[in-house]
């Protein structure tokens, strides 16, 4: 993070474009509702000519105008699912490069551009632009794939949630079906969580290895098999890192204000820095969850693949991986100083 400060940029630059994608989308929710059946007479008779007897025939008797509205309404939906999945996905992918990129390259004079304060040509936001433009160039196809898997698998649970309401009733009368809607509900959410787990592997491993979204998505069940209990590990640090983070730097910022000059309208101006300050917070430690979870897939592979020999003399030493490369090295004619 001292190398590229300007990470903690990009959830702040994604989020502004998602709050734009999201006003366009409510605009058009906004028209779809109000829409009447004068201003789409052609969509009305094709609906009604080719559509609507089918629906008719499952039973579903509805008004043609209404039917549109609701498909049109799931649709736009989904396209918000997908678009807020595909900001995310980007947003790992550039750090998760952006990383990648530092620690097998940082010492390479002819291949180090945008990877940190001590390159050649580097300036502020370089890091985040020139892996913006390769995702874009060569894997957004990948992030497309994945963020269009995980919109429909919560696109499932919402509309498992719809049926779920509107069946309250009948569950109540047949412990059955309750105990039945309950184990779907389940199930669905353990399908998203570990949809979700598996795709931000895989996006990782798009980064840094360049591979296609299934084959990143293989090597992430690979990667599981192999280290278990570093991957446990690397999770726990993150999710504790966020919880720290998340619940200290609200309330700090909350006394804070109170001691100054906020004693009258405290409770008030309480509600909007905890909010604020959440918000902030949870966006740049997610930003530090991808960063660690790069560096853990980088060592790995680093020590599978090339001995340890680009790993940082910290990260050596922390890792205690200090013989490894020292045997890596030799076998190079290289020899590895002594920590002291």
């Amino acid at each position: 993070m001292r190398e590229m400060p300007s990470l903690l940029l990009t959830p702040f630059i994604l989020s502004c474009s998602m709050v734009a994608v999201s006003l366009m989308l409510l605009w058009v929710a906004l028209t779809i509702s109000t829409t009447r059946a004068v201003d789409i007479p052609n969509i009305i008779e094709v609906w009604q000519a080719h559509l609507h007897p089918m629906l008719e025939s499952l039973g579903l008797r509805q008004d043609s105008l209404r039917q549109i509205q609701q498909i049109a309404l799931v649709f736009n939906l989904f396209v918000f699912l997908f678009s807020y999945y595909l900001h995310v996905a980007v947003c790992i992918s550039v750090t998760a490069m952006c990383v990648s990129h530092w620690y097998f390259y940082r010492d390479d004079a002819e291949r180090n551009a945008g990877t940190g304060i001590n390159s050649e040509g580097w300036f502020f936001g370089r890091p985040i632009l020139l892996a913006f433009c390769r995702v874009c160039r060569h894997h957004l196809g990948s992030l497309v794939f994945g963020s269009c898997i995980i919109a429909l698998a919560t696109l499932l649970r919402i509309i498992f949630e719809y049926v779920a309401a509107k069946t309250k009733e009948q569950q109540e009368s047949n412990p059955a079906l309750k105990v039945l809607f309950c184990m779907c509900r389940c199930s669905l959410w353990c399908l998203e969580k570990c949809l979700s787990f598996i795709t931000e592997y895989a996006y990782v491993y798009v980064a840094v290895t360049g591979k296609s979204f299934c084959s990143s998505a293989r090597s992430s069940f690979v990667f599981f098999a192999k280290y278990p209990l570093q991957t446990a590990l690397d999770k726990m640090a993150s999710t504790a890192l966020g919880y720290l983070l998340c619940i200290t730097v609200p309330a700090g910022l909350v006394v804070v204000g109170y001691f100054c000059g906020l004693k009258d309208a405290w409770p008030v101006c309480a509600l909007v820095i905890a909010g604020l300050a959440y918000v902030t917070t949870r966006l740049a430690a997610g930003i530090y969850d991808v960063c660690i979870t790069t560096l853990f897939v980088c060592a790995m592979r680093d020590c599978e693949h090339y001995g340890g020999r680009y790993m940082s003399k910290s990260l050596r030493s922390a890792c205690g991986f200090q013989e490894l490369v020292r045997a890596s090295l030799a076998q190079d004619g290289i020899e590895l100083p002594d920590a002291s």
